[in-house]
């Protein structure tokens, strides 16, 4: 999760076991937290709490408050398949068709940069500089500087220009100017957004297949040259 708050599975946690003695915590308690963190908030999330649990398991033993870790080896974590969709650049030419201003800058940063959502989601104007774009990336707190780009230096314009209050400090802002992300990493309004495109795409293009905002920064990944981001720039950003 982009931008996400470490403390997420340590607040979930403390709800269900605070009370708890940890020489109480026992393999099956493991299983019906992950089961049930698995309904609520999805198998990613439920395999980082237990990650937190066995962890605090592991402490325990280092204490002296547990002989051993009843979590670790005795607890499967949740399989996560991996996601396998690419999108092919006629999906793209069609999905943009039918975005708006924000979004189709957006989706054009993104195959441009590569970025996270999240931290194209806190882009602010003031990382807009006279030798790039300055993002400090949220996974790794890396600091990056990506130089302009005839065709990322359209795109930002355009984010810039569809913004609906020109004060705003983001890049990319909802309609009264805030930032998509909150502090815990979900972007809720943002993610409403995108699923409203991808059922324009679905209606009213000749894409059958929705795809998710991550998979544009594995096509980056996989094969974005300059001359597909021009083609698009030339035909969806300034139609």
């Amino acid at each position: 999760m982009p931008w996400s708050d470490p403390a997420l599975p340590l607040v979930r946690l403390r709800k269900v076991f605070a009370t708890v003695p940890v020489t109480a915590i026992k393999p099956r308690h493991a299983y019906r937290y992950r089961d049930e963190v698995t309904r609520l908030h999805g198998p990613a999330s439920a395999n980082r709490d237990l990650e937190v649990l066995s962890h605090s398991q592991s402490k325990a033993v280092e204490w002296g408050y547990l002989d051993r870790n009843p979590i670790k080896g005795q607890v499967r974590k949740n399989p996560i398949r991996r996601r396998e969709r690419y999108v092919e650049d006629w999906e793209v030419d069609q999905a943009l068709i039918v975005a708006g201003p924000m979004l189709r800058a957006y989706v054009v940063v993104k195959l441009l940069t590569g970025l996270r959502r999240g931290d194209l989601l806190r882009l602010s104007v003031t990382d807009l500089r006279e030798d790039g774009v300055h993002v400090r990336t949220s996974k790794t707190q890396k600091c990056l500087v990506i130089g302009w780009s005839p065709e990322l230096r359209d795109a930002i314009t355009v984010a810039l220009d569809a913004r609906p209050k020109d004060t705003a400090p983001w890049v990319f802002c909802n309609r009264l100017g805030g930032c998509y992300l909150s502090a815990n990493g979900t972007a809720n309004g943002f993610d409403s957004l995108w699923q409203r495109f991808m059922q324009r795409v679905i209606q009213r293009t000749k894409v059958t297949e929705r795809f998710q905002e991550k998979d544009l920064r594995k096509k980056t990944a996989s094969d974005m040259e300059l001359c597909l981001a021009t083609r698009l720039l030339g035909h969806t950003l300034n139609p």
